[in-house]
């Protein structure tokens, strides 16, 4: 057993952590090097996940002037885009918990919190997966049509 599997051992022994097997499955936090805060590690990898999923729904409720997310806003209607809302405040709100988190450098708040985001992440991931879905297949259809875009000022 490697010197971070071994800490991360003790660690979920101590705070119930999911399987470090299972939260490399979701969010690839490995490597982690074994001078680093494992804890810390964890979080700041889940972080960035989190903000790259932030981008691609912020961008659904209210894009900016590029033909890309003006394409993909029109591709949900407003039902949908309530919860594509949904979706993103409950990715901010992890966000934010989670940089709150990383300011009290204290063990058990990052256990906990990495535990949450682990808990959460199966029907957070399902409504990313539906939505870049759709995305996909938005861009499967037939060419672009500049007036169809509109302005969304």
């Amino acid at each position: 057993m490697n010197p971070t599997t071994k800490q991360y051992t003790l660690l979920r022994n101590k705070y119930n952590l999911p399987e470090l097997e299972q939260l490399n499955n979701f969010f690839e936090i490995l490597p982690i090097k074994e001078e680093d805060n494992i804890l810390r590690t964890i979080v700041k990898k889940l972080l960035e996940i989190l903000n790259n999923n932030i981008k691609l729904f912020s961008a659904l409720i209210q894009p900016d002037t590029s033909i890309k997310e003006m394409y993909e806003y029109k591709e949900f209607n407003d039902e949908e885009r309530q919860e594509i809302s949904k979706t993103y405040k409950q990715l901010m709100l992890l966000k934010r918990s989670g940089e709150r988190t990383l300011m009290s450098y204290d063990e058990k708040e990052l256990c906990n919190y990495i535990t949450l985001v682990f808990n959460n992440w199966q029907e957070l991931s399902k409504k990313i997966h539906y939505t870049l879905t759709r995305l996909e297949e938005a861009w499967k259809k037939e060419d672009l049509k500049k007036d169809e875009l509109g302005y969304f000022g």
